[in-house]
């Protein structure tokens, strides 16, 4: 089957492709039964609103995970802001955050923020080994 695919699909590497989903902080659960010998791979959707009915105490944990979720994100971004009150770069940015994917957090938590809230001091090379990030 690999063989085939790899003929038919574009080529995106070998691997499990698991750091990747991880990566997107997408709905994914991964469980590991060693009894059962077997690895599951649930992926939740969003519960429509006959399903929400029905399962009212499913959904709301789920919207309560959502919510705390995004706080634990804006709590990261009020971070962020308070911590650049002078220019940091990147690297400290992320020991200060206690994250470790300097490009997951530049596309999550920087990005976002900046021209809004953030400015970069280098703006015309923005990839910088120097670049730092200042709050407005």
């Amino acid at each position: 089957m690999a063989n085939f695919c790899a003929k038919t699909m574009p080529y995106r590497g070998l691997g499990s492709g698991i750091p990747r989903v991880l990566a997107e902080d997408s709905r994914v659960e991964f469980i590991d039964s060693k009894e059962g010998n077997q690895f599951t791979v649930r992926i939740s959707r969003p519960l429509t609103a006959v399903e929400a009915g029905s399962n009212t105490d499913s959904a709301v944990s789920r919207d309560e995970k959502a919510v705390s979720k995004k706080g634990l994100a804006a709590s990261k971004e009020q971070m962020l802001l308070a911590f650049c009150v002078e220019p940091k770069p990147l690297s400290e940015i992320c020991k200060h955050l206690g994250l470790k994917d300097r490009y997951k957090v530049k596309k999550k938590y920087i990005d976002p923020l900046l021209n809004k809230s953030l400015r970069m001091t280098e703006p015309e090379s923005p990839n910088s080994p120097t670049q730092k990030y200042v709050t407005i």
